[in-house]
């Protein structure tokens, strides 16, 4: 049918190459994109105001959590992926 890129071929294809993409992880993308985005936006913003720094902090933290997350879960499913081929 269509010719796979050099990146397909290679395994480095992004997670718009996978044919059945699930609206979870694009939900979990997002979340971690807005999570991550508030914390910058609140660390810059709160730099001199000690609370705030804590909230900011956490934000970055949980952003950070949740690309590794979808990081890991992307892995498996690929493992698996190749594993029933």
């Amino acid at each position: 049918m269509f010719e796979r890129t050099p990146a397909q071929k290679l395994g480095i294809a992004g997670p718009s190459a996978v044919k059945n993409k699930t609206p979870y992880a694009t939900v979990a993308l997002i979340l971690a994109w807005v999570i991550l985005g508030f914390g910058i936006i609140g660390f810059l913003s709160n730099v001199g105001q000690r609370g705030f720094e804590v909230v900011a902090f956490a934000f970055l933290g949980s952003g950070v959590f949740c690309f590794t997350i979808l990081g890991v879960l992307s892995e498996i499913a690929r493992l698996l992926a190749n594993q029933q081929k």
